[in-house]
């Protein structure tokens, strides 16, 4: 079974995306703020971060750096999802795999979550 980490500072936000997820048969981490992420990360190693971008303490550009640049986490896909579609780019310089606005679809984001998840560089 493939482990998410959301990381999202909206309780409703998180809580929607936790039973989204979980019907669908993932185990589900959650972090509320950039260094919550960093350590949760680091200790589970989940397949794969959704990612909000503004979090209280360090935002999730900085986080997704970090994660990138660790050489246990680096192989971890990232989904940037923010309220802000100006920031696809830096997103994407970061090293975010996917960049989504939170006006799509939920059906949208479990679509990238499995094709994400179901690339070969990503062990299950």
């Amino acid at each position: 079974m493939a482990k998410i980490l959301i990381v999202e500072d909206s309780p409703t936000i998180s809580l929607f995306y936790q039973e989204l997820f979980k019907k669908n048969g993932y185990e589900v981490l959650v972090a509320s703020d950039g260094l919550s992420a960093l350590n949760l990360a680091t200790k589970e190693v989940p397949n794969l971060v959704l990612l909000d971008i503004m979090l209280p303490g360090m935002n999730g550009i900085k986080v997704c750096a970090m994660l990138k640049k660790s050489e246990v986490l680096e192989s971890m896909k990232v989904v940037m999802l923010t309220g802000n579609p100006n920031e696809k780019e830096l997103g994407k310089e970061v090293g975010a795999d996917e960049y989504l606005t939170k006006d799509c679809e939920p059906s949208q984001v479990l679509k990238v979550v499995k094709r994400l998840l179901l690339k070969p560089d990503n062990p299950l």
